[in-house]
């Protein structure tokens, strides 16, 4: 009898010729039996993937991403293409040619599923108004596929949102939240002396989201708060200080605002006028002029109120009275309330990192604000937090106490929140 003819066994071959068992020859295009037999060659037909980079690193540099347990796996790389693929041959047939510079690394798995959260959850608590939420929902995504710094302040957010909702999954999901927010941070901070009317859009989007975030964040981990309905942030000055630190220089968006207007994220502009004076209530403008009064009225002697700093002062209150006006009237976009760091001049931001007294009074007065949307999870517990801290930071002299008398009395009058 005789012997069997022997071939070399491939790994490689086509899927017809597997399913066959018999010899592939793995011709290209298509391998010559799936020509003998006129059939479709899984050779002819290259693998398609969809790729999204966010950053040009490897996944062995990557912090662990959000898991949905500790026995979630994480995925292996998945190739973009059959050229781009890592040949699975063994080591000696592997090419020894350098990686392709323009090589876009494969999408992390962990990632898509904060993206999916995002679109179909944490949008909708960013905004109030419908049609900002569907612009939170389709624009800003749209632009983020063209500015990844955009994309990493999404998907910070969105696992943020996913550590509040799910308490069980904090730990790798605030490790995901710090990742991206750190790779948006670092690029913002360049970016921001490159502004073009191309890519102002996704600068302020992510400069907002990451306002978002800093607020957010001592909320959700425990490294910075205790409780569980409503956590309590263990230094709120200190915390908000972040906020203004981390955006010093955003100023520059100022003098930009037509670019804004014009842009793809003009609703966020819409039927805003800083002029209207019927958003305040009587007691927030009785309260804003016996504090600009007291600014006026006092000597230098008395109460360290130099000119310039008095200057410093009215500016502050101004801006804050400016953006009290645009998110306290009907239909306004309630989002306006991160925008006052963007307002803000830097030496009012130096004065309250001293703790000077005043700029802790009007900081009281911007947490009534942020009190009153305690409906975002984001914001939640932030503006009584801050009125208490300021409080305790004051130290119970009168002339300041008088001065928080309104803001104290809306801090008591919204309860536990």
């Amino acid at each position: 009898m005789p012997s069997r003819r022997t071939h070399t066994k491939s790994r490689h071959g086509c899927l017809q010729c597997k399913a066959a068992h018999i010899k592939c020859d793995q011709g290209s295009p298509s391998c010559g039996s799936c020509q003998r037999k006129q059939k479709p060659c899984s050779y002819a037909q290259p693998a398609t993937v969809f790729v999204y980079s966010l950053e040009r690193t490897s996944s062995r540099d990557r912090a662990p991403a959000c898991e949905h347990g500790s026995d979630h796996k994480i995925l292996s790389p998945i190739p973009t293409s059959t050229a781009q693929c890592t040949d699975q041959r063994s080591p000696s047939h592997q090419s020894s040619s350098p990686p392709n510079a323009n090589f876009t690394p494969p999408i992390e798995y962990e990632d898509l599923e904060l993206l999916y959260h995002y679109l179909f959850s944490t949008h909708i608590t960013l905004a109030h108004q419908h049609g900002l939420q569907q612009m939170w929902r389709t624009t800003i995504p749209q632009i983020a596929f063209k500015y990844p710094i955009l994309m990493h302040s999404i998907l910070s957010i969105s696992a943020l949102h996913l550590a509040h909702l799910y308490p069980s999954r904090k730990p790798a999901c605030i490790s995901s939240a710090i990742r991206h927010h750190d790779i948006a941070l670092t690029t913002l901070r360049n970016a921001l002396n490159h502004i073009t009317p191309s890519n102002i859009s996704a600068l302020f989007a992510c400069s907002t989201l990451i306002i978002v975030y800093v607020f957010a964040f001592p909320l959700v981990s425990p490294s910075f708060s205790i409780g569980v309905n409503t956590p309590q942030i263990l230094h709120p000055v200190q915390e908000i200080l972040k906020v203004f630190s981390l955006l010093h220089g955003t100023q520059v968006f100022s003098p930009l605002w037509s670019w804004l207007e014009a842009g793809e994220i003009s609703l966020l502009f819409k039927n805003v006028d800083s002029t209207v004076n019927s958003g305040m209530s009587d007691g927030a403008c009785a309260s804003f002029s016996r504090l600009q009064s007291y600014i006026d009225n006092e000597s230098d002697e008395v109460s360290d109120l130099s000119p310039p700093r008095k200057q410093t002062y009215t500016a502050a209150i101004k801006s804050l009275k400016q953006l009290w006006n645009m998110v306290c009237v009907p239909d306004s976009n309630k989002g306006m309330v991160l925008s006052w760091p963007h307002m803000m001049e830097s030496e009012y931001e130096k004065l309250l990192a001293e703790r000077q007294p005043i700029a802790l009074v009007i900081l009281a007065h911007y947490a009534v604000l942020l009190d009153a949307f305690k409906e975002y999870w984001w914001l939640r517990g932030w503006g009584k937090q801050l009125i208490l801290d300021v409080e305790r930071s004051i130290g119970g002299d009168e002339r300041w106490m008088n001065l928080m008398l309104w803001p104290l009395g809306m801090a008591a009058e919204h309860g536990d929140s």
